[in-house]
């Protein structure tokens, strides 16, 4: 597999430190090279450290807004643990299901061999249509 596989990560992040947000970002790149069995994965960096205009209102969907960008740019989503409980990690999983996104979700369980098997198929078939 010679194709770079581009990883949105979706993530809960109120209440959490730099640290932990983007050491959890290096537990996902670690797991999903293990379980693939590649080192061809590269993390879109979605973790904004730039304050929004002063002119947002809503700061969390100027933030989700530039997400959903990036978003648009993946392979795959990975949604980490406890992404049904944060409002913008909702949103981007329907956005996922409403334009045919690979996802996967961290259940606390490995990742199933079915995605690496979809990759080594899907390696030289191109874009998908939205």
């Amino acid at each position: 597999m010679d194709k770079t596989i581009k990883v949105f990560i979706s993530q809960p992040m109120a209440n959490r430190s730099e640290e932990e947000i983007l050491n959890e970002r290096l537990e996902v790149l670690n797991k999903l090279k293990k379980d693939l069995k590649t080192d061809n994965i590269a993390i879109i960096d979605s973790y904004f450290e730039e304050d929004e205009p002063k002119s947002t209102i809503h700061k969390g969907v100027y933030h989700l807004g530039k997400s959903l960008e990036l978003l648009s740019t993946a392979d795959v989503a990975y949604f980490c643990k406890g992404w049904q409980y944060a409002r913008g990690c909702l949103i981007e999983k329907e956005v996922c299901q409403a334009y045919n996104i690979l996802t996967y979700i961290d259940f606390s369980r490995p990742v199933k061999i079915s995605l690496r098997k979809y990759f080594m198929d899907n390696e030289n078939k191109g874009e998908l249509d939205d």
